[in-house]
């Protein structure tokens, strides 16, 4: 006997913390996860995205 079970992906923000917890970002019908604080944005199971927030250039510049 197999027992449903509901599941939910929950992703967060790596720059945006919620008390001692980082927030977790707003999922979209399209498949993006978005942070409404920085607009840090991911998209699962798209290895060659790539996030343009400030947080991601920031880094970004500084492996130049």
């Amino acid at each position: 006997m197999s027992i449903a079970t509901d599941t939910t992906l929950i992703i967060r923000c790596p720059y945006c913390a919620m008390g001692i917890e980082f927030r977790p970002m707003i999922a979209h019908k399209d498949g993006r996860f978005v942070c409404r604080d920085c607009a840090h944005t991911v998209r699962p199971g798209v290895p060659d995205y790539r996030c343009t927030c400030r947080p991601c250039l920031r880094v970004g510049a500084g492996r130049l």
